[in-house]
């Protein structure tokens, strides 16, 4: 999984972190309500990495499509610039 540079790998290991700590104390209130057990495993941690990942590379395509729409759009306002300048050009 390629998340990127090591301040957004910090950041995805703070927030895995805080999470943990979020759903112990929640399991922990739930089992003081309810008398109820929770259980989290690593697979449930390892899924939601999955879906970051997918979730992250459909974002960064969608970046792509639009720096090349966008990178289009402004090719056709430089030639339509540049004709224009060659019409006044011979007037």
């Amino acid at each position: 999984m390629d998340f990127g540079d090591e301040s957004i790998k910090a950041g995805i290991a703070e927030t895995v972190v805080d999470m943990q700590s979020s759903v112990s104390q929640t399991g922990d209130a739930f089992y003081a309500e309810l008398r109820r057990k929770t259980y989290t495993t690593p697979t449930s941690y390892l899924e939601l990495l999955n879906l970051y990942s997918a979730m992250l590379a459909e974002q960064r395509e969608l970046v792509t499509r639009k720096i090349s729409h966008y990178s289009g759009g402004i090719n056709k306002l430089v030639e339509t610039n540049v004709r224009l300048r060659s019409i006044d050009k011979h007037r």
